[in-house]
């Protein structure tokens, strides 16, 4: 299964539903290819504290852009948590390459 540029699209509180359709949607030992849109944790910060400013109630992570809207741009490390909480084991992973962003690239496979 492949999921590509959208999770970025997903809040935090409904990653783990998304991932536990995947998780239904797969066989056994079945793989999981998703990208995760990255940009710089500065920028996502400020971007945060801004929309924070504004009274809106975000999340670390949380940015809204003025061309495209909302996004969610988690750690990595909180990626992987999920994805092992939803019953999937990293094989492999990688990132970029950047050009003012970037996609983290995640190989999972669903766990027996």
């Amino acid at each position: 299964m492949m999921c590509i540029d959208a999770m970025e699209m997903i809040p935090p509180e409904d990653w783990q539903a998304i991932l536990g359709r995947f998780r239904r949607a797969l066989r056994r030992n079945g793989l999981l290819y998703l990208t995760v849109e990255r940009h710089a944790e500065e920028l996502v910060r400020n971007r945060n504290e801004e929309a924070r400013r504004r009274g809106l109630p975000v999340v670390d992570g949380e940015v809204l852009w003025e061309d495209s809207g909302y996004h969610f741009y988690p750690r990595m490390e909180r990626v992987r948590g999920w994805l092992k909480d939803s019953g999937f084991t990293v094989e492999d992973d990688a990132e970029g390459p950047w050009a003012g962003y970037a996609y983290h690239h995640v190989l999972a496979r669903l766990g027996t």
